[in-house]
């Protein structure tokens, strides 16, 4: 009877190479695998409801970073895209391709997100041919049917930000190098250089990522002696081309570029409110339930995680190096660890969980022994069908609904004003939605102080979101508005943080 370190452990084909120039870098077997046809046809379906999922409601009102998007970058002229470095926030290479979706379909919400939409229906058959050079073809489907209902998956997708052209190049990148560790030719290498330098122009962090990606090469040559002159040339032409076309692609915004990260450099630190993970966490609010359900996740993925380790050293260091070196570069910064930070993983997180379940289901099925491990197949199946229960559960609580319902808080602000009444805005994430987007003129309260002047003339309605940056910037005025004024209506949104509040403070002579 087999040990769990045995199951762990389980009979699949190492990287090394069996034969000059070449490996085997998948599941040598698998009990009751699915068939090529079989796998094709299902992965096919899934697509088509990834594309049905994201498509509906595609075209809803945007939330903060779109509409920041939209104005500072995406409706500039594409001579201005290409030559200013608007913050280390930007996707420039995103801008690019929504500057030219809203040219020929028009400035629509839609229209703005068709890239990310186009790009997270394109990572599902990815997440897929990735998952079939690592492991078996139903570990892989499994992957693919689960980012598909994935409510965070359909989240980003219809966000108008480069986060799923991320995933998508990250994807393609990791079996580029993959491609070119086994062939040894230098197409794959020069293909890679491409993709990564355009992951670059997507978003700065991913500098860091392919540091990740070429220190799990280095790591992988080194254990396994590969220091011929044969065997570096292709991996050095990779990194040195990708590190070239990125400074060509950000060439013409290079003084933007030196100029933001020399003034971050001397600028006070902002707060971030924790330490690198401690951040993620309270972002994500945990509570008991979600909390307990974390612990089980994270047992789960770390027995896939073990499992693929013991698999081969070079998956995992090229699946979770790159995210690592963004953590700690955040963490050195002291700058502020979002979620969305790692989507680009999403696709390997999905294929170590899904491995963490299987390898749990066989090893009970094996410690039952006899007739229990012939239901391997249909115990896999029931799990699967059980997680994309959940996650289904999950996806209905926020499809269809806003992000953040700028819209609906305005909408209630004019029909429930008085002629008399002021209408003002505190923090950021309202002024310039209703200022700079909707050119509505209203005031922006600058404290405490300016909210009481105007409550000695008249009521004020005040609109505000964000309200963790909006304590940190001025908690005194945060406190006004939650002390002495009364909270008319909340807009609820789907993203963290997100809620729209409508306050009325009263007249105060």
């Amino acid at each position: 009877m087999r040990t769990i370190e045995t199951v762990l452990g389980q009979p699949i084909a190492s990287t090394r190479p069996s034969a000059p120039g070449r490996w085997s870098d998948h599941a040598s077997s698998d009990r009751g695998d699915l068939g090529r046809g079989a796998a094709l046809a299902l992965l096919a379906l899934t697509v088509l409801v990834a594309a049905v999922l994201r498509f509906v409601g595609a075209g809803d009102q945007l939330w903060y970073d779109e509409i920041v998007t939209l104005v500072d970058s995406v409706r500039k002229p594409l001579s201005v895209i290409v030559t200013h470095f608007p913050s280390d926030n930007g996707h420039v290479f995103y801008s690019v391709l929504a500057h030219t979706s809203i040219g020929l379909g028009g400035d629509t919400p839609f229209m703005l997100r068709l890239p990310a939409i186009l790009f997270g229906i394109a990572s599902i058959p990815l997440i897929y041919t990735m998952g079939r050079r690592v492991t078996t073809r139903f570990e892989a489907l499994a992957g693919a049917m689960l980012a598909t209902v994935a409510a965070y998956h359909v989240w980003f997708s219809q966000n108008a930000r480069g986060y799923t052209i991320l995933l998508v190049l990250t994807l393609l990148s990791t079996q580029l190098i993959l491609n070119g560790l086994k062939s040894r030719s230098r197409k794959p290498w020069l293909l890679f250089a491409t993709v990564t330098a355009l992951a670059a122009y997507t978003h700065v962090s991913m500098v860091l990522a392919v540091v990740g990606q070429a220190i799990a090469v280095a790591l992988h040559l080194m254990v396994n002696r590969r220091f011929t002159a044969q065997e570096l040339k292709g991996p050095v032409i990779g990194f040195a081309a990708a590190a070239a076309l990125t400074i060509m692609l950000y060439l013409p915004m290079l003084g933007d570029v030196a100029g933001f990260f020399t003034a971050q450099a001397t600028a006070p630190k902002p707060a971030s409110g924790g330490f690198g993970m401690l951040d993620v966490f309270r972002y994500l609010q945990i509570d008991l339930v979600s909390g307990s359900v974390l612990i089980v996740g994270g047992a789960v993925f770390l027995v896939g995680l073990v499992s693929y380790w013991r698999q081969s050293r070079l998956i995992p260091a090229l699946f979770f190096m790159p995210p690592a070196m963004v953590y700690f570069a955040t963490v050195l910064l002291d700058r502020p660890t979002r979620p969305r930070f790692f989507f680009f993983i999403a696709g390997f997180l999905l294929l170590v969980g899904v491995r963490g379940v299987f390898v749990i289901i066989r090893f009970v099925l094996d410690r039952l022994g006899g007739p229990w491990r012939e239901w391997e197949r249909p115990a896999r199946w029931a799990a699967l069908t059980a997680m994309i229960a959940l996650l289904v559960l999950d996806l209905s609580r926020t499809y269809g609904k806003p992000k953040m319902d700028y819209e609906g808080a305005l909408a209630h602000v004019e029909a429930t004003r008085r002629p008399s009444d002021i209408v003002a805005v505190a923090g950021i994430g309202a002024d310039f939605v209703y200022n700079n987007f909707h050119g509505l003129n209203l005031p922006r309260l600058t404290g405490a102080d300016h909210l009481a002047s105007l409550r000695r003339r008249q009521d004020v309605l005040v609109l505000h979101t964000f309200e963790r940056p909006l304590r940190s910037a001025d908690p005194a005025l945060l406190d006004a508005l939650k002390t002495r004024c009364m909270e008319e209506r909340e807009f609820a949104g789907t993203l963290q943080d997100g809620d729209i509040y409508v306050s009325r403070c009263t007249r105060r002579p």
